[in-house]
């Protein structure tokens, strides 16, 4: 902090930066000292469904989801008379919320009111760590520690980042078989890798944006988000904006879901690889300018019934929020300034 960046090593493979993860399950809770109204209560008076999506904790001087919320049960309080304490499943807490004298505000996704609690008992468990292997390395550090962002070197030299980061104590050094002089490295932290097959998105941008639009449409949501992480990282910001009341040709065919929207706006404003947004503010700041286009503009959206079919309202259970619809883009679209043709 507050020193220049530089190089603690030069490694040509990072045994653990890859790898396909089990999928968590959702972990336990219990609301405690609860009085409960509107949707809760009414699932606790058996006339709801159980899933209730996310509830959110208010409090001052801050807020707090649980999200993907399914009730399992519930029984009388000993917190206070006539509250109960409620047993959920749920994801992506970050910190569990404890019991205090005055009490925590709930609501659902819409915003209604679903009562009070007390607090939230039960601390989410970590996804498992991959370890960390350094390999085929010159090093350049002052100790034994290493608190380092990791970076992909492309074939013109470029550095980009990936997203990921290592924080801890090397443990064991030894000769790499990966070339002479080089080592491998050991270190006692994991991390949360990428998937095992985004290693052919960021390997096959090394040597420069893919040569044909649409090289995303084979792959699944996830993978999807994986090739926008990459085309943001790799965006070049020495290239000017087109000037404004440019048309742009969307091509709607593969937009299956929202990853598909932005990898082919991307693509529509950008050429092949290209990146315009990878969710809804990265793709206000990029509707600013300085990412490729400038307003007013003209989107063309052709085979725009693809989306429309699959761009619904519901619940987005890859990102545990509310879906982004059709309309919706559309409209914010529309807001911003930029004109659009469907087709």
């Amino acid at each position: 902090m507050g020193e220049p960046d530089r190089v603690v090593a030069r490694c040509l493979e990072i045994d653990g930066l890859f790898a396909d993860l089990p999928a968590a399950p959702a972990d336990r809770f219990t609301l405690l000292g609860c009085v409960p109204s509107g949707p809760l209560a009414d699932v606790l008076e058996g006339n709801g469904d159980p899933w209730l999506g996310n509830i959110t904790f208010e409090g001052e001087p801050w807020s707090e989801d649980l999200r993907d919320v399914t009730v399992l049960g519930h029984r009388a309080s000993t917190l206070a008379r006539g509250a109960v304490d409620i047993d959920v499943t749920g994801r992506e807490l970050s910190q569990a919320l404890s019991p205090r004298p005055d009490s925590w505000q709930l609501s659902d996704m819409s915003g209604n009111p679903m009562g009070t609690c007390s607090g939230l008992a039960g601390i989410p468990v970590p996804p498992p760590a991959i370890p960390v292997t350094l390999l085929g390395c010159q090093l350049d550090l002052p100790g034994k520690s290493l608190d380092a962002s990791i970076l992909s070197v492309t074939d013109d030299g470029r550095e980009v980042a990936v997203g990921r980061s290592m924080h801890g104590r090397i443990t064991s050094t030894r000769p790499s078989r990966l070339g002479l002089g080089l080592l491998d490295v050991t270190l006692d932290c994991g991390m949360r890798p990428m998937p095992a097959r985004a290693r052919e998105i960021w390997e096959g941008r090394r040597s420069g944006p893919p040569e044909r639009l649409g090289s995303w449409v084979q792959y699944d949501r996830l993978l999807r988000h994986e090739w926008l992480g990459a085309a943001l990282n790799h965006h070049r910001y020495d290239k000017p904006d087109n000037a404004p009341g440019a048309t742009y040709q969307l091509d709607g065919r593969h937009v299956t879901d929202i990853e598909g929207f932005y990898c082919a706006i991307g693509e529509a404003i950008n050429g092949p690889g290209g990146y315009f947004g990878w969710n809804l503010g990265a793709l206000d700041d990029c509707l600013r300018g300085s990412w490729g286009a400038r307003l007013p503009f003209t989107l063309v959206w052709h085979d725009s019934g693809t989306a429309r079919a699959h761009l619904v309202a519901g619940y987005d259970r890859l990102w545990l929020s509310p879906a982004h619809t059709f309309e919706y883009l559309l409209g914010m679209l529309h807001d911003t300034g930029a004109a659009v043709e469907l087709r």
